[in-house]
């Protein structure tokens, strides 16, 4: 520890032995949105990503909405929650990430039925309308995640940051670890990080464990894969390979994904949005178990996301 402190003193740093020392990992209640026996968790604030994902989730299965949509305008209905999602993020979220609003209460019915007093199925609600509206802010997208799972039914769902692409770019000393950036302005910090887990409630079955970066695009592009595999059990692979649709409401204009279907993006226009191509949004790690691990192992899948350059690896007994 004393070597350690010492070089990375001597790169520019500031670490004392007794921080190394001192610190303790912090326990914190994850938020929870519930799907019949599956419970959803969430990390919370300061990983603000979470509780956007969590709130946007929530005003989708609240009174069954995402499974009352038809598919074709399910589009609508993803960009519309997460417009209020990032809305409603404005509101809570304090300067260091985390909330001035108890993390239950985030995804409350008191919370997500105001939300989506003003949602319309036919038509884009404008985010300038909106109480507070989407606030535009710099998010770092320098960030790493993984997820992992082993045959006991243990699971994991991780997301770090070092504050920037390999944190300062300095290695202290001759340890070979790089050194974080402090976290502060230029969105340097734990604000799009929000990982994922579901499991049965009851037995404790594990279904699915995700984590996603990619700056403001994470908690998006994170719940597009959970939902297609999580919810609507569908493929893995073939949800970490769907293109992808973000909004969060600053600027109030829909990012899709290039070749994404055209006939959704016409409707989406057809409703009032303004949208625009990109080539990619996020970037997710996940592993699940559709029918859960210790029901049926068989229905267990890995997967890294195509837009970067992770891995996914099955290790038999």
């Amino acid at each position: 520890a004393e070597q350690f402190a010492a070089a990375v003193n001597a790169t520019g740093g500031a670490l004392d032995v007794s921080d190394l020392i001192n610190f303790k990992p912090v326990w914190r209640n994850p938020i929870e949105v519930p799907l019949g026996d599956i419970s959803i968790h969430f990390a919370p604030p300061p990983a603000a990503g979470g509780a956007v994902a969590a709130e946007m989730l929530a005003m989708m299965l609240q009174g069954q909405r995402l499974s009352n949509t038809p598919l074709e305008t399910r589009p609508h209905l993803i960009v519309e929650t997460a417009l209020r999602a990032y809305s409603d993020r404005a509101q809570w979220m304090r300067p260091d990430g985390g909330s001035s609003v108890a993390n239950f209460d985030l995804v409350s019915s008191s919370r997500i039925t105001p939300l989506m007093s003003s949602y319309r199925s036919d038509a884009h609600t404008p985010a300038g309308s909106l109480n507070p509206a989407p606030v535009e802010m710099a998010e770092d997208p320098s960030a790493t995640t993984f997820a992992v799972m082993d045959m006991d039914g243990a699971g994991v769902a991780c997301a770090l940051t070092m504050n920037g692409l390999f944190g300062n770019g300095l290695v202290a000393g001759n340890t070979g670890v790089l050194m974080a950036s402090p976290p502060g302005s230029g969105g340097r910090g734990p604000f799009s990080l929000g990982p994922m887990l579901a499991v049965d409630h009851f037995t404790n079955d594990f279904f699915f464990a995700g984590a996603a970066s990619g700056g403001v695009t994470a908690p998006t592009a994170l719940l597009s894969v959970a939902i297609e595999n999580a919810i609507n059990v569908g493929d893995l692979e073939a949800a970490m390979q769907a293109k992808r649709l973000h909004h969060s409401g600053a600027p109030d204009i829909v990012y899709y994904e290039q070749g994404y279907d055209e006939q959704a993006i016409n409707t989406l226009i057809k409703k009032g949005h303004r949208v625009a191509a990109t080539p990619s949004l996020g970037r997710v790690n996940a592993v699940a178990c559709t029918q859960g691990l210790t029901f049926d192992p068989s229905s267990c899948a890995v997967a890294t996301d195509p837009r970067g350059y992770g891995l996914a690896l099955k290790v038999d007994k």
